[in-house]
């Protein structure tokens, strides 16, 4: 069952990052362009655009992942409990929310990170592909 989710997770990713690159072709008509560097140049910017999309995503869950933004998520948390009748008999301390938080706390999303670094990856080649052919 992990293995199916793992490949569910994957083949999510992929078909954002796909479908972020089929737009950005369709917004720069790549059917119509009959020049090959022009081709070449779209190309890169439709895969490269999603890549770093998706490892921009996937670095930010990565930093929140441990623990990072906690500290924000607290101090929301007490300003609204500021205004709550009777807040002051349930104030809880920062460790004891972060705690709570830990618990709970999603991993790491493997599979964005590397369907980005995937997508990054084309669109450097077709990076250096439209360099050496204009």
């Amino acid at each position: 069952m992990k293995e199916n989710s793992k490949l569910r997770a994957y083949l999510i990713n992929l078909a954002v990052a796909a479908v972020m690159a089929m737009v950005g072709m369709m917004a720069w008509d790549l059917t119509e362009q009959s020049d090959a560097p022009t081709v070449i140049r779209i190309l890169s910017d439709c895969f490269f655009l999603p890549g770093v999309l998706l490892v921009g995503a996937s670095l930010i869950g990565w930093v929140a992942s441990k623990g990072t933004f906690d500290m924000f998520g607290y101090t929301g948390h007490n300003f609204i409990n500021m205004f709550k009748r009777d807040s002051y008999l349930k104030h809880e301390s920062y460790y004891d929310y972060k705690m709570k938080k830990d618990e709970k706390r999603r991993p790491f999303n493997i599979p964005r990170t590397v369907v980005g670094l995937g997508f990054l990856a084309l669109g450097v080649i077709f990076t250096v592909i439209y360099i050496c052919i204009a």
